[in-house]
């Protein structure tokens, strides 16, 4: 699914962003406009990647778990 969306998103951008840039050149007389647009564009992206990351889950300290007899008596015959 990652990929479809990827090769989509190249298309458009192949076949409209090309345009875009090129009305731009014609405005301006240079592609200058075109290369900062693009810029923004990619602080836009890397942005909503960063913010969809998912958050880090604190550590939870484990909840104590008894100890049966048997198993305390193995582990003093075990540190004698």
């Amino acid at each position: 699914m990652n990929y479809g969306i990827l090769f989509t998103s190249w298309g458009v951008g192949a076949f409209a962003l090309v345009k875009i840039a090129e009305m731009l050149k014609a405005k301006t007389g240079s592609f200058t406009t075109s290369f900062a647009v693009a810029g923004v564009l990619l602080m836009i992206g890397a942005m909503l990647a960063n913010s969809l990351r998912p958050k880090p889950v604190e550590a939870v300290e484990p909840m104590a778990v008894p100890i049966e007899e048997e198993e305390l008596a193995l582990q003093v015959a075990k540190a004698e």
